[in-house]
């Protein structure tokens, strides 16, 4: 038994270094270096838990750019930001695709795949109903509804002033209450039946996106009879579907083209626009159902997640949180914050941007696919192969950002003129970059402006006598989540 063990572990290996060799493009002979992986599983065990962290030591032996098997498929992985401007800005086409990855093609069975998952030519006309659609409504009436609920939120806060509690369930409802007001003109309250139906199947959704991962790099698990995970994820999917629908519905039976009152109404009035210029891609309601759901999902989790990752680093650099409070005493005094003072309040956004810079909310970005064959650098990369840029890894680079696993606010900000440095000076895009770059960024730099102006402004946050100081490091779900954490509010 031994015996056979030895050689089977032999031919596994044997078959792991024939896998790895037989990758090569021959004609150059030059394919980025990377670990050795296992028949069936890849490099899995390697990346564990926290790929982000995994994938960014590996780039110290291997180099800036690194082959690994996610399962039986191949990837290469970019840690340095001048090969994801390479990859993404200066031949964008050529990593422009989407890797057919089982869950997400679940989640976007309908009209091609929506915003984030199509492919050519369904993606560009997604991309441009979209951000039509955003046009349509305005920065003022964004601004209007993030800060009406940053207001709302402070008032809920003060039942809880003087009192040790968990932050992220009231930011989560406030983040997700803004875009059910954006998306629909619904602002729901706490115990709503609607909103509870809403939130609980998102949650369902996005732990399964992470937790049941393994289904879309490992070929043979679609084999396997369905989990329970699985049928709770899809029953989930099943009633996202229907909500979206029913929301869709609603707004066409009562839409006037002279009077937009939110976003589904603008992406009607865009679909009508865009349709003209292309009668031979059918723009569906169900298409439009899903483009809503991704401008819903793609803003709810990541701005939570960075609005109690601005919480998270206040409490562990107090220095940090005094000057951001004095900053907005001297320029605001006890006058209300607008969307206008943000130039006047550099070292809040500097503070913003240091949080975005140490916890992006996806470390790795959603993965992007080769439509061709092509090259970055001297590396020659395969048709098809999946592209994967760690944001964690580019955005600690030692060779760019001085101590750069120290949370510097300053860093942002130039001396001489005491505003902003331009962000494309800085070798950083927590957005990431090319043509599937966010199209919600300025919203969402909107959104964590206004609510931790307000938070600010209004309290003190304080870790509560006898409590952990919550870590920087974070969990790794569907995005970057700081580990649970408690605070204490003091008002100011």
């Amino acid at each position: 038994m031994a015996a056979m063990g030895m050689i089977l572990t032999t031919k596994l290996f044997a078959e792991a270094i024939k896998t790895r060799g037989d990758k090569v493009d021959m004609t150059t002979n030059v394919y980025p270096d990377g670990p050795v992986s296992l028949p069936f599983i890849g490099n899995k065990l390697q990346l564990g838990k926290d790929p982000h962290q995994k994938l960014r030591e590996m780039s110290k032996k291997y180099g800036k750019i690194v082959s690994v098997k996610f399962g039986d498929k191949e990837a290469v992985v970019l840690n340095s930001m001048e090969l994801l401007r390479e990859a993404m800005v200066q031949k964008g086409q050529d990593f422009n695709g989407r890797p057919p990855l089982r869950l997400y093609e679940e989640l976007a069975s309908k009209s091609n795949k929506g915003l984030r998952l199509a492919e050519e030519p369904y993606w560009r006309v997604s991309r441009k109903i979209a951000d039509l659609a955003l046009k349509i409504v305005g920065h003022e009436k964004w601004e209007k509804i993030i800060e009406d609920e940053a207001k709302t939120l402070i008032a809920t806060l003060k039942d809880v002033e003087e009192r040790r509690f968990d932050p992220a369930p009231d930011i989560d409802f406030a983040v997700t209450n803004v875009m059910c007001t954006a998306l629909f003109s619904t602002r729901y309250k706490r115990d709503d039946k609607e909103f509870l139906m809403l939130y609980q199947n998102q949650r369902v959704i996005n732990e399964n996106i992470w937790k049941n991962s393994p289904q879309d790099y490992f070929s043979f698990i679609k084999h396997l009879p369905d989990s329970d995970k699985t049928t709770d994820f899809r029953l989930a999917v099943a009633a996202r579907d229907a909500f979206f629908h029913r929301k869709l519905m609603e707004h066409k039976s009562t839409f006037q083209h002279d009077r937009i009152r939110d976003v589904t109404d603008a992406l009607i009035k865009a679909r009508m626009e865009m349709q003209a210029e292309i009668p031979d891609i059918n723009i569906s309601d169900e298409y439009l159902e899903l483009l809503i759901w991704d401008l819903f999902d793609g803003a709810c989790a990541t701005t939570s997640a960075v609005l109690k990752w601005t919480l998270v680093y206040m409490l562990n650099f107090p220095s940090v949180q005094e000057k951001v409070h004095q900053e907005l005493q001297d320029v605001l005094g006890d006058d209300p914050v607008s969307i206008a003072d943000r130039v006047r309040l550099p070292y809040l956004q500097a503070s913003i941007l240091e949080t975005l810079r140490l916890s992006p909310p996806l470390p790795l970005t959603v993965p992007h696919r080769t439509t061709l064959s092509t090259k970055i650098g001297q590396f020659t990369i395969p048709k098809d192969t999946i592209i994967v840029s760690n944001l964690w890894a580019m955005q600690r680079d030692p060779d760019v950002f001085l101590e750069a696993e120290v949370f510097t606010p300053d860093r942002f900000i130039d001396p001489d003129t005491n505003h902003l440095f331009p962000l494309s000076s800085m070798n950083f895009q927590p957005f990431g970059a090319g043509p599937r770059r966010c199209p919600g960024e300025s919203f969402a730099m909107m959104q964590l402006f206004l609510f931790s102006a307000f938070l600010l402004h209004q309290y003190n946050v304080e870790l509560p006598s006898g409590a952990a100081m919550p870590a920087t490091t974070g969990e790794l779900q569907k995005v970057l989540q700081p580990e649970p954490f408690q605070v204490l509010l003091h008002s100011r």
